[in-house]
């Protein structure tokens, strides 16, 4: 977007980038820009049964970053469990890692919170929780607490 608030018109197509990532449904929910001024998109898509987590790079053009991230797509798809799994906000370390949270539903009735971490190249970074997604069911920590602080049998974590 130029300073005057009209699309740039060297950016994308006319200004806009349109990317495909499933054939079927995909968001995107939170975007960054690296200091190199490459751009970086967290969404989910549709993967034929249910969402998963998306995490995509473009160069400053618009273009897919199909050269160094995501193994040649300019994207990268990542799965909790067989349940929608939904990125909803990306920022990027000082060591250029890429951290994506949203929900995943692990099966329970409710989503858990859910963190990814990614090396600049889009990999998953293995040294974050193991194989670089987390995720921690806060409605049984609230439970707890209601039931703790209700004086009622507290249940075991």
């Amino acid at each position: 977007m130029n300073a005057d608030g009209t699309l740039d018109g060297s950016f994308g197509s006319g200004g806009k980038v349109l990317f495909d990532v499933a054939a079927a449904d995909d968001n995107a929910f939170a975007i960054t820009i690296q200091p190199d001024g490459k751009i970086v998109v967290a969404g989910s898509a549709w993967n034929g049964a249910n969402n998963d987590f998306v995490v995509a790079r473009f160069n400053t053009n618009g273009t897919p970053d199909t050269a160094g991230f995501g193994s040649g797509t300019g994207f990268v798809a990542t799965v909790f469990a067989a349940a929608d799994d939904i990125a909803r906000a990306v920022r990027l370390q000082n060591d250029g890692k890429i951290v994506l949270a949203g929900s995943a539903n692990m099966g329970a009735s409710f989503a858990d919170f859910a963190v990814v971490r990614y090396n600049a190249d889009g990999s998953l970074d293995t040294s974050f929780d193991g194989d670089g997604r987390a995720h921690a069911d806060f409605l049984q920590v609230a439970t707890w607490l209601r039931a703790w602080c209700c004086k009622q049998t507290v249940p075991s974590l």
